[in-house]
Formats: structure tokens, sequence, C-alpha cells
């Protein structure tokens, strides 16, 4: 509470400092108490706890927000370059790599000043030869600050950046960087990078078809950079994909391979030297694999089933989750805001509270059959906590989640031993060229099942959208009704027909408010329009054809929007010039040959466009203009330059966002 609580409050040092040391002093003086005395005020002692980690938690949210450092280079101001350690091997993207980097220093008149940050560097196609991992390069100029795209219901990565240390970007040509001689490497880093060089090398060089090999790099490191959208998408439509995000599952069977390699080690005297390899390992194909949260979760929970097992004590999993967390959260408190680190703590609770319950449910002799509804109980297990937060996040539910996890599962196990074995195969390259040969016919498999799942009829229930209340509600239905099944107590049925009341109250409440709605929405995609009028629930769309059809410059930028608000219908609007809502608007583009004689209350520039604009501002007097992110730089500076001069207010797509007119 306290990380959340100084996110959205911001709350200031000093009164944490001072709730923190209270709780700590009334906890500790509580140990001088009499026993008895300790019992009757137990209920006060439990509050000076969670103050003392609230305070906590707020003094950790502050201190890892890096905008609150007195370096950072966002407070640094009229500076002439910036020094930047490259902190990756850069990842190719269509006509560009990308690479992250933190900030060394700044150099001011020619005098070196230090500095701190994160910064996202996008080194335009034919500029990024020699940028490696440890590269020093000195920027010129200022760097700009991430901004949203500020699309309604968008991503927010602006934040999602900032709760991951990164703050600038810059796109780069090879004439506004300089390349240091002297790398900066940290020794851990640099063997990391190798190895997975290494590792990739081997799965292209064995492994037959770009697919295969983009799969097979996921499934083993959780290399993502040459995975197709198209693909992704399936897995997620399909609710398999967990299985390209290296998460609890990859690392389990890295444990139990890990097992069954050191049992040699398994003795009395040798029983530590086991466990601290085993743990090495794993925190070492962690790291290889990026260190997201899940995988963190994963280490941090079998290191302590690990130490467990050789201390002989059975360790309760809820105290093992609920310290892998408080642990991870002492990293980096801003994971609580991360997809990744919720859902898979949702589904590892889930699968605790729920599994053995699910599985009572069916009983079969034949073992292949109870073996399959093993895996099957496991994924409906997982999706009870784990459902409320994806419909939050992803708007959608995959129908066919029960057989794609049941398929799904095992040949990705298959596949990802093959790869592993690839690997260690390597030495014997007849042998690693059958293996290879293998895996990809597995790795085809798998994707052959996805593919044809997909294709079902219904297979995911897409445009779901709940608000933040709504996904608390439902979290407290389904705790009500496990309680109930459990407990068998009446009020906790109550409970959750209440909860289910309000939960369908505000969700019809919000629909009668979308079915009353009206409004235009002018989005900001970099060189396209596109404009939604909403009108009730019907949506009419103006801007480039081909966002009708692209799916993932649709899905990213335009549907977000519209499942936020209830689109039911979706048109083609084809008119530049009209009148809505008694304000006529126009559309300007480089085939508009004139504009209509009357006065524009708003006008959308879009494009290249090739007017008059003092003859514009004189015959229709606009009243208010709105540039969009196709039209090129140097004509959006005239246009905001003669807004300004004519004293119309101008909105810029680019610098501020979308634009959203509400009558």
């Amino acid at each position: 509470m306290g990380i959340i609580a100084q996110w959205y409050l911001q709350l200031q040092s000093p009164l944490l400092t001072v709730l923190a040391v209270t709780g700590c002093v009334v906890t500790l003086c509580f140990w001088w108490l009499p026993i008895g005395l300790r019992f009757r005020l137990r209920s006060a002692s439990g509050m000076a706890i969670h103050l003392l980690f609230f305070g906590l938690g707020g003094l950790l949210a502050t201190a890892k927000n890096i905008s609150n450092h007195s370096l950072w280079l966002g407070k640094m101001h009229q500076y002439d370059a910036v020094l930047l350690v490259i902190e990756e091997e850069p990842v190719e993207r269509p006509q560009s790599f990308k690479a992250q980097a933190t900030v060394a220093a700044v150099y001011r008149q020619g005098r070196r000043l230090p500095a701190t940050g994160g910064v996202l560097l996008y080194f335009r196609e034919g500029s990024a030869a020699g940028i490696h991992y440890g590269t020093q390069v000195l920027v010129r100029d200022t760097l700009p600050l991430i901004k949203n795209a500020g699309n309604p219901g968008g991503f927010d990565f602006q934040q999602y950046s900032l709760f991951n240390g990164r703050s600038h970007q810059r796109w780069l040509n090879t004439t506004d960087f300089v390349v240091l001689p002297q790398p900066k490497t940290r020794w851990l880093y640099a063997m990391l990078n190798r190895v997975r060089e290494w590792v990739l090398h081997m799965l292209r060089t064995y492994i037959p078809g770009k697919r295969e090999q983009s799969l097979a790099e996921a499934l083993l490191i959780g290399y993502k950079a040459h995975l197709e959208q198209d693909l992704v998408q399936m897995y997620s439509n399909t609710g398999v994909v967990h299985i390209i995000a290296i998460s609890g599952m990859h690392i389990g069977f890295i444990y139990l391979l890990l097992l069954f390699v050191t049992k040699p080690l398994q003795r009395r005297h040798t029983s530590w030297l086991r466990m601290l390899l085993i743990i090495a390992v794993l925190w070492l194909f962690s790291l290889l694999a990026g260190g997201q949260p899940s995988v963190l979760r994963s280490a941090v929970m079998f290191t302590l089933i690990g130490v467990g097992t050789v201390l002989s004590r059975n360790s309760n999993m809820f105290n093992t989750l609920a310290l892998s967390a408080f642990a991870l959260l002492c990293i980096n408190p801003f994971w609580l805001w991360d997809v990744g680190f919720q859902l898979s703590y949702a589904a590892v609770l889930s699968i605790i509270l729920f599994y053995q319950p699910v599985y009572n449910l069916l009983f079969f002799r034949h073992k292949v059959f109870d073996y399959l509804w093993r895996m099957g109980a496991v994924s409906v297990a997982a999706q009870i906590l784990t459902l409320p937060l994806s419909i939050y996040h992803f708007h959608q539910f995959p129908t066919v989640f029960f057989i794609a996890n049941v398929v799904a599962v095992p040949l990705s196990t298959a596949a990802l031993a093959g790869a592993a074995l690839v690997c260690f195969s390597a030495p014997l390259p007849v042998v690693a060229a059958i293996v290879g040969k293998l895996t990809a016919w597995l790795i085809f498999a798998l994707n052959w099942c996805v593919e044809k799942l997909n294709a079902f009829p219904f297979a995911v229930w897409n445009s779901l959208y709940i608000s933040v209340p709504q996904t608390l509600l439902l979290y407290c239905i389904i705790t009500a009704l496990a309680l109930w099944f459990w407990l068998r107590a009446q009020k906790f049925l109550v409970a959750a027909g209440v909860g289910a009341l309000l939960f369908v109250g505000l969700r019809t409440a919000s629909f009668l408010k979308a079915n009353d709605q009206r409004k235009l929405v002018v989005y900001n995609i970099s060189k396209h329009t596109a404009i939604d009028i909403f009108q009730g629930r019907a949506v009419y769309f103006f801007g480039d054809a081909h966002l009708l059809e692209d799916g993932f410059l649709r899905n990213f930028h335009l549907q977000p929007s519209r499942i936020k608000n209830r689109m039911q219908s979706l048109q083609v609007w084809s008119r530049p010039h009209f009148t809505l809502w008694g304000q006529n608007i126009s559309v300007l583009d480089s085939t508009t040959a004139s504009l209509p004689a009357r006065t524009i209350h708003l006008l959308v520039v879009t494009h290249k466009t090739n007017v008059d604009l003092q003859k514009l501002f004189q015959q229709h007097q606009p009243r208010r203009i709105v540039i969009d992110s196709s039209v090129p730089v140097y004509q959006k500076k005239l246009w905001q330059q003669a807004a300004l001069a004519a004293g119309v207010p101008c909105h810029s797509t680019t610098d501020s966002g979308a634009f959203v007119w509400e009558l």
C-alpha cells in the first residue's frame, strides 16, 4: 500500500520516514511488554507493523523513481552532449536498431558533469555498425523525454519506461553521435551477452525455418525480437501466450533437469554444494533470459524450495510466494504495475488454491486420461484468478484455453527440451543437426495446432472492457464464492450475490453512458490519419484505408479507444466536409481543392497541404485547428505560427497526443 500511495499521492519523504520510524519503535516496544498485555494489544501491534511497511514501501518507491534523483538527466538543462553506455546488444527492428543505454555524463561548454538516467536509442538503418554491449556513445544535443501517443485507452509507454528506469529517447543518424574507442562493460553482463549470442547462433545454425528458430529462441531464453506479431497474437488468442514467455514452467524444467544432472552429489556432505550449484545456474539462466519479474519470481521460489529441501523443512507455499513478492518489490517496487508480475503471482496463487478442488471434480482410471485432466485442471485453476486481470489488460478471453493448453504444454515442453539439447550437443554437429530437425518439427506441430485452434469460430471473446472498480468487484465475487465453497457459510454466498449485483449495475451504467456519447477523436499515429466519430455505440471512421486492415497499427492505436467506448458497429466515413451536432467540420489534405464557403468550427489538417494560410483564415475563420501526425514537421510549424497569429486554438497530436472533442 505504501508503494501505491507514494506513486498516486506523491507523499513526502519526511512523512514516510516518520511513519516508518513510528511503526518500528512501536513494534520494538511490544517485545518489552508482558505476554498477556501483548496478546490484548495484538491489533495495535499489527497496525504498527503495517505502518512500518507502509512507510518503507513509500520510501523505497521514492528512492527507485529515477526522476527524484538530483542528477537525473531530466533535471539537466542546456547541455551540449550526452555520454551514454549501451546496456544490451541492439535489436533489429523494421528500418532501425533499438538499444537501451544508461547516462554516464553530460557535457556543458566542454565541462563533464555527472548525470544519471536510462535512454532508449533507435539507430536508423545503416548507423548501428560497431554498436554493441558496453559501447560508449557521445550523442550531440539534448535528448527528448519519452512521450505517450496519448490515444484514449492506449498503453502508457511513458509510465512503463519510467518504472523500468528509462525516461528519454532519441532517433540517431550516423552524424548524430560519436563512438568512443574504450568500451565500458561489467564482466557478468558481458559473459551473459556472449552466452546469449552463442545460444542464438546455435539455434539458428541447427534449427531450420525462420519461424521455428524465432519460437525456439523465445522458448529457451526469452528472446522475442524475431517473433512475428501475427504468431504472438495467435498464441494470445488461444490462451497459451505464457509458453513463449519465460515463466515458472521453464524455470521448473531447468530445476528438475539440474536435480537429475547433480544427482551424484546427493549425499550428506555435498548436499549444500549441490543446491548452491543448482541455485547459481537458475539465477544465471534467469539473468540470461532478461530478468523479467515472472522469471525472477520463479527463481526466488525455487531457491527457497531448494534451501528448504537441504534443511529438511517443508516450506509453506503461501509464505514462499509472499516472500518472493517481497524480495522482488524490494528490487523494483514498480514491478507492482508490471502485467507479467501481476499475472505470474495471480496464476501461481490460483493454482495453489484451486487446483485440487478442480481436479477432484472428475475422476479417470486410465493414466493417460488422468494425466490430460491434470494438465487441464492446472489450466482451469490458473484461469480463476488471472481472468479479471486478463480482461482488464487485454480486453479478451480465450474460450479454447483448455484444449490449447492440453495440446500446447506437452509440445512446448518437448520443444524446449529439444532446443536445450541442440545447445548441449553443439560439439557434435551431426547430432545437433538431427536434434535441431526434430525440434523444428515439434515447433511446427505446435504452431500448426495453435493456428488451427485460433481459426475456430468464437476461439476468442474480444472487445471486453472492465474498469478498475469492476475488476476489484470480480475478485470480491471470486473470493466470496471460494469461501462459500470451502466453508459452506450462507453469508459468503450472499456477499457474492451483492457483488454480482454491483458489478452488473456498474456495467449497465457504463453501457447507458456509451449509448448517449457524442465525440470525435483525432488519433496520434505517426505518418497516418485516423479519425473516429462516436455516435452512441456506432463508430464512423475517416482516415487512411490500410488502417482498416493493418492488424498491429489498428489493434495498438485504435482498438483500445473503441473498446473503451463500447463500439458496437463500425462504418467508413468518406466525406471530408460535414456538419456534426451543429458544428461545421472539415478535413484538409493534399487532395482538397477548396473548402465550403462557411465558418469552420473544427479544421483537421492532415498530410501535406498546399493552401494560402492567410486567405484560409480570412475566408473561413476556423474556430479550432487540429494538426494530425501525418503532417510534415515544417508544415506543422507553419500552421502553428499562423494559428497563434490569428488567436485560434491549435492542437498538434504529435506534440500533445490525440485530440478528443466531446459534444
